[in-house]
């Protein structure tokens, strides 16, 4: 396991525009060694803007595909159906990869659901 906390924001500003030294840590990075060889990479900002749909999401990638499940949805991309794109620094990248992964149907909610 490693884990590092960091402040990267040490001054920040109150709702009066006044100035004041940070008291708590802006963010927190792991990486964990999980049972049977299963690597889990953590990080948890408020100092980072991050390209997310909803505010809390799990990434897990296989070796037959990914998923990727928030609070309300989750999406997969099969091994198969993963592109292969072939970069060239010279033209833009045709590739929407976001439209590229496929939407789990919805479940009827849970009777005990929040």
């Amino acid at each position: 396991m490693y884990c590092q906390v960091s402040t990267h924001i040490p001054t920040r500003w109150d709702e009066q525009g006044q100035a004041y030294e940070a008291t708590a840590d802006d963010a927190a990075y792991a990486v964990l060694g999980l049972r049977d060889g299963i690597v889990a990479a953590v990080t948890a900002s408020w100092a980072t803007r991050v390209n997310r749909e909803e505010l809390l999401e799990v990434q897990v990638d296989g070796t037959l595909g990914s998923a990727v499940a928030g609070l309300r949805t989750c999406t997969v991309q099969d091994r198969a159906m993963t592109p292969r794109p072939v970069w060239n620094p010279d033209v833009d990248n045709p590739e929407r990869f976001r439209d590229q992964w496929a939407p789990v149907p919805d479940n009827a909610e849970f009777d005990n659901g929040f």
